[in-house]
């Protein structure tokens, strides 16, 4: 799980968690958006949000996260 206020590093990019809002599926189970920003140097990305299950690990989708951003950074400046 994550919570707001954590910094998670991968490749020399920050991505910080802002807001975790939990909130109940269809079908009844918690699953949790999760508002972030991604911290460059100077640069910081506007905000935006990634969704995880209840027991999902989120390491994987926050580096899945960083390594697209750093493929689009190019393009971003």
């Amino acid at each position: 799980m994550v919570r707001p206020g954590e910094r998670h590093e991968h490749r020399g990019v920050v991505l910080q968690i802002l807001e975790v809002n939990p909130y109940r599926t269809f079908s009844g189970r918690t699953e949790y958006m999760v508002a972030y920003v991604i911290i460059d140097g100077k640069w910081r990305s506007p905000v935006a949000h990634f969704w995880l299950r209840e027991r999902e690990d989120p390491r994987p989708v926050i580096e899945r996260i960083i390594d697209n951003y750093l493929q689009i950074k190019g393009s971003l400046r």
